[in-house]
């Protein structure tokens, strides 16, 4: 797994962001709304993820999947 920013130009990553810069702001979402809803939504859940655990949406084009993360410890 390789971790990378919410948004273009919040990490040094030369991928940008997860999220498309130009699909936030046609939504008129501004990067701060954007962490405070997912936080909101996401945060009931946080505590039931094993250690070292999370989630994650992908969008593979049509195909959107909810899949389970494992962060490997160095």
């Amino acid at each position: 797994m390789k971790e990378i920013g919410l948004i273009p130009g919040e990490k040094a990553d030369p991928e940008g962001g997860a999220f498309d810069l130009v699909k936030i702001q046609d939504a008129g979402i501004d990067s701060m709304l954007l962490s405070q809803a997912l936080a909101k939504a996401l945060m009931p859940f946080a505590g039931l993820l094993r250690e070292g655990c999370g989630i994650g949406v992908v969008d593979k084009g049509d195909d959107v999947s909810v899949i389970g993360i494992a962060v490997k410890s160095t």
